[in-house]
C-alpha cells in the first residue's frame, strides 16, 4: 500500500483505485480458484464415471478445457460475449454456448451434473435459475456449486479491488438483494428442496 491508501499491484507495479482495479480483474485469464475447484470436484467423486456435464458461467473456459482434455463430455454457457471471444483466443473452439437470460438451449434431462463456481451470487433471478437447472438435469442429477461470502472473503476483495473500501460497494448491493429475499433464502436444504424432483 502506498501513502495514498491505494494498493500497488505486485505483478505490474501500478497503483490503481478500486474501480480500475476491478477493470483489470476482468482482464485476467482465470477467475476464482481453479485448483480449489479441481480439488472440490475430486473430493466429490462426482465425475466418475464420466457423466455429461454442464458448466454455467464458464468465463474464459479454463475448466471446460481441462475437463475436455481429461476426456469428459462437457458443455458450458456464458452470458458475457467478451469472455467467449477470450475463450477462443486462449483455447480455440470450445463447446461454450452464448446464453442471454434464464432459458437454456438444452433439451430436458440432458446432464447428470451441473457445475457452478463463483456464479450463483451473480444470478438476478435465482428461483428461475434453479428451476431451469432442475429441467436440464437428469433424474438423480446433481448441481455442484460454490459461492463466496464477501464478508469472510474481505482480504481477497481488498486485493481484487486494490482498495480498502471500494469492495464494500458490492457488499451494499448484496445486502440490498438479501434484504429483498435474494441470496439469503437459498441456503442448505432450501436449494436441495427446490432442486429435488417430485
Amino acid at each position: 500500500m502506498n501513502e495514498t491508501g491505494s494498493i500497488e499491484h505486485p505483478r505490474c507495479g501500478e497503483t490503481e483505485s478500486g474501480r480500475s482495479g476491478h477493470d483489470n480483474f476482468q482482464q485476467r485469464d482465470d477467475f476464482g480458484n481453479f485448483e480449489a475447484n479441481l480439488r472440490f470436484l475430486d473430493a466429490t467423486q462426482a465425475l466418475q464415471p464420466r457423466p455429461p456435464l454442464l458448466e454455467i458461467g464458464c468465463g474464459k473456459g479454463r475448466l471446460i478445457k481441462h475437463l475436455l482434455d481429461a476426456g469428459h463430455d462437457v458443455r458450458g454457457y456464458e452470458v458475457n460475449l467478451l469472455m467467449l471471444d477470450e475463450s477462443r483466443r486462449l483455447y480455440g473452439p470450445l463447446p461454450i454456448d452464448p446464453v442471454d437470460g434464464t432459458a437454456l438451449p438444452y433439451p430436458t434431462a440432458t446432464f447428470d451434473i451441473v457445475l457452478s463456481f463463483d456464479v450463483f451470487e451473480h444470478i438476478p433471478d435465482s428461483d428461475a435459475h434453479l428451476m431451469e437447472m432442475r429441467r436440464v438435469l437428469r433424474s438423480g442429477g446433481r448441481y455442484l456449486l460454490q459461492t463466496p461470502n464477501k464478508w469472510t472473503n474481505s482480504v481477497f476483495e481488498t486485493i481484487r479491488w486494490r482498495s480498502l473500501t471500494a469492495w464494500r460497494q458490492d457488499i451494499a448491493l448484496s445486502t440490498a438483494h438479501a434484504s429483498s429475499g435474494h441470496g439469503c433464502r437459498h441456503m442448505g436444504s432450501t436449494i436441495g428442496s427446490m432442486m429435488s424432483r417430485s
